[in-house]
């Protein structure tokens, strides 16, 4: 991470995780069938709104507790 930076690492463990989900669903596809794929798309999603939420709460609040520049 010190050579190459943050962002970047980011991107590539990104980039993993979703070849990852993507490998294991074509792989259970027999298993789960079109509705379980849906359901795990559909679960997924739902939980990177809950963390983009999640997210969003935290930035409200850190800005609510940041002290107020007064301007002259």
């Amino acid at each position: 991470v010190s050579r190459i930076g943050r962002r970047p690492t980011l991107y590539v463990v990104a980039v993993l995780c979703v070849g990852q989900f993507v490998w294991a669903m074509k792989e259970e596809f027999s298993n789960l069938g079109w509705w379980g794929v849906a359901a795990a798309f559909g679960a997924v999603l739902g939980m990177n709104a809950g963390f983009e939420w999640l997210w969003r709460m935290g930035d409200r609040l850190e800005r609510r507790s940041m002290p107020m520049i007064i301007r002259h």
